[in-house]
């Protein structure tokens, strides 16, 4: 206690610098100059140098999927259509004889081939949250995926509210299109009288709209199908349903489920003051329409450095698991064994325990190719860890 404190701090400085070579923080700094002369020979920039020891430590690297493992380019690749019959028993059609059928069934969604009915069309071309750009006037500016699909089916956004056609309106006489009425004839415009707009939580958006020359409100309305799906009248629901998106999602394709319903002379203003709960009951199923984003050319060989390295690799994505695992598969996040493939029903018991009951629990009837692509997104192993399930974010990392 009768000691100078202010000698003791000096003294314990002293001791601290004599321990630290002077030449240190000259070293850290020729071994910083070093790493950038190395990382620039390998076409790498780094903007902060002193982030590069920092750098070193790291051993897991997360990606994002669209826009960093794939491109931003969305492309349509066609829609699936009920063949129509019986009430409550059709389905959609499958050309290789199985239930969930292949991209050979996938109609063209060029409008001014006349394949599709018009039905599926006005929901493609009417429910979206497009507009012109302020600049000129003419380029449309949005979501990436509503632009392609607005581009896919040859529409045009004339105004911020109204969509028309390239080229003009031809009579759909493909599948889905039998015994048209004046009702059904293609409508030369669309006005969107007032948008739900697309909500993460209920991963679906919603559209009041008119065609030209009719005063009847359509309610158009697109979404993830396992949302879509209860909301959809049981009458125009195929049997095959579930098997179908699965299918595409399980082949890294974006699946979107459309509906429509027609409330006809309805009120504007009372209908949209009674909410989008009310006004999506009973929809009408018209189809699914599907999406592709290509993969960008070094995801792949990126991937492989960063594991061959020592890094655990991830995707953290809010795309649907099957789309997820199928890309994760394609780059080699995941490994490709069929050995993984995991048994649904226990997976559907994992689900029942872990997740905050909102998301549908999978059925049994899923051939093995979609049950392996559900694995490595629902059910995840890690070290001596039991499975865990992610029910709301669509992650491939380890929780």
């Amino acid at each position: 206690p009768s000691r100078n404190q202010f000698k003791l701090l000096l003294h314990v400085v002293i001791i601290l610098t004599s321990v630290v070579p002077p030449e240190l923080p000259m070293e850290l700094s020729l071994a910083v100059t070093s790493s950038l002369s190395d990382l620039m020979k390998l076409n790498v920039f780094c903007t902060e140098p002193f982030r590069i020891p920092m750098a070193g430590m790291i051993d897991t690297c997360c990606f994002d999927k669209t826009g960093t493992l794939t491109s931003d380019e969305m492309r349509l690749r066609g829609v699936r259509l009920s063949a129509g019959g019986v009430k409550g028993f059709h389905e959609l059609p499958c050309q290789d004889g199985t239930k969930h059928g292949s991209n050979h069934d996938l109609v063209s969604p060029d409008a001014s081939a006349g394949e599709l009915p018009w039905k599926t069309l006005r929901v493609m071309a009417g429910c979206q949250s497009l507009a012109l750009s302020s600049t000129d006037g003419v380029s449309i500016i949005g979501d990436p995926l509503e632009k392609a699909v607005l581009k896919g089916c040859r529409w045009t956004l004339k105004e911020n509210a109204t969509v028309e056609p390239l080229d003009p309106p031809k009579k759909a006489t493909g599948i889905g299109s039998k015994k048209l009425n004046d009702a059904n004839k293609p409508a030369s415009s669309l006005s969107v009288c007032h948008r739900f707009g697309f909500e993460s939580r209920l991963k679906r958006m919603t559209v009041l709209a008119r065609e030209s020359g009719s005063p009847n409100i359509l309610v158009l309305s697109k979404g993830a199908p396992e949302t879509m799906k209860s909301l959809l009248s049981p009458d125009s629901l195929p049997t095959n349903f579930d098997r179908v998106y699965r299918y595409h999602m399980s082949k890294g394709q974006r699946v979107l489920c459309l509906g429509y319903k027609d409330l006809g002379r309805a009120d504007l203003g009372e209908t949209r003051d009674k909410g989008r709960n009310f006004i999506e009951r009973g929809l009408s199923f018209c189809g699914f329409i599907v999406l592709d984003c290509p993969l960008k050319s070094d995801s792949s060989r990126i991937i492989n450095e960063l594991k061959s390295s020592g890094h655990f690799t991830a995707m953290i994505t809010g795309d649907a698991a099957l789309t997820a695992a199928e890309v994760a598969r394609q780059v080699g996040i995941i490994d490709t064994s069929r050995r993984d493939t995991f048994d649904l029903r226990e997976m559907n018991r994992m689900k029942s325990t872990n997740s905050a009951g909102d998301d549908e629990t999978l059925d049994d009837g899923i051939d093995e190719e979609t049950t392996f692509a559900l694995f490595p997104i629902v059910a995840l192993r890690v070290n001596t860890k039991r499975p865990i399930a992610l029910p709301s974010c669509q992650a491939m990392f380890p929780c």
